[in-house]
């Protein structure tokens, strides 16, 4: 994707992240450019893992990728070939290579040449190559009327999507996700099970439902309560907007909420 040169953001994903709720701004710039590294690299959507290696693509130190490195990588995969992938920017990468690829590669070779002045009037995309590249084999939209096969819905169930509430609940939201990225795959039951699967559709589901997928033994009461604990431990005030986020999004806010409200209880 090298001859793209703009990173595709989706700022529900960026607005949701650890990185964005975090104290340190720093982390957001490095999240960014390791999906900017992501984006250029080779397979797209990929990034290596190692320390040193990260710490280069986020432009932060090894040390620094190794202390916060679980609120970097979030939403990220470890795969087989050692490399963290990013799912919406392969996906994505996947998608435009296999609708536009011979126009991608003209478009970037005349606008190169665009760029380099002249009176000379030409095409940015050759005739041939705006003609529709056909989809790699075995690759093919999600169909409309998509819906969990036997084993996907023994996987969901298993992974904490009880109640038939629950599991419309998901198949909704993936729906979605496919329609905003208009991708193709080879195993769409697959790619369900993964979604269901990933971190993000768990922080969903958790604002959702007030739990984590599975997790019937802990509630939004106690993120909530906590977060009230610390409100009447400064005096009845409304909390700002980050303690509230952070609240509901980390186990680590309500761990502080209850140093906090100890704290103030001893005094």
């Amino acid at each position: 994707m090298q001859r793209l040169p703009f990173l595709p953001i989706y700022m529900p994903e960026l607005l949701e992240s650890d990185c964005f709720l975090h104290g340190d701004p720093r982390l957001v710039r490095a999240a960014l450019h390791m999906q900017q590294a992501a984006w250029a690299a080779t397979p797209p959507g990929s990034v290596p893992s190692s320390f040193e290696k990260l710490a280069e693509a986020a432009r932060l130190t090894p040390a620094e990728v190794e202390l916060h490195y679980s609120v970097l990588t979030q939403g990220w995969s470890l795969e087989d070939d050692g490399r963290l992938h990013h799912p919406r920017l392969g996906s994505l990468a996947a998608g435009l290579e296999d609708r536009f690829g011979a126009q991608l590669d003209v478009f970037a070779e005349s606008a190169a040449l665009a760029c380099q002045g002249g009176d000379g009037v030409f095409e940015l995309v050759s005739t041939e190559a705006a003609a529709k590249k056909a989809p790699k084999k075995g690759k093919r939209e999600c169909p409309k009327d998509f819906s969990p096969d036997k084993a996907s819905l023994a996987s969901i169930i298993d992974a904490g999507f009880k109640t038939v509430e629950q599991r419309e609940w998901l198949l909704t939201r993936f729906m979605d996700y496919v329609r905003s990225n208009a991708t193709r795959q080879a195993d769409w039951q697959a790619t369900f099970r993964n979604f269901a699967g990933s971190r993000y559709t768990a922080q969903d589901f958790s604002v959702r439902f007030g739990h984590l997928p599975g997790d019937v033994t802990r509630t939004a009461v106690s993120t909530s309560s906590a977060a009230g604990r610390l409100r009447s431990a400064i005096g009845g005030e409304r909390p700002t907007f980050a303690a509230q986020a952070a609240a509901k999004n980390s186990s680590a806010m309500a761990a502080a909420a209850e140093r906090i409200f100890g704290a103030h209880q001893s005094a």
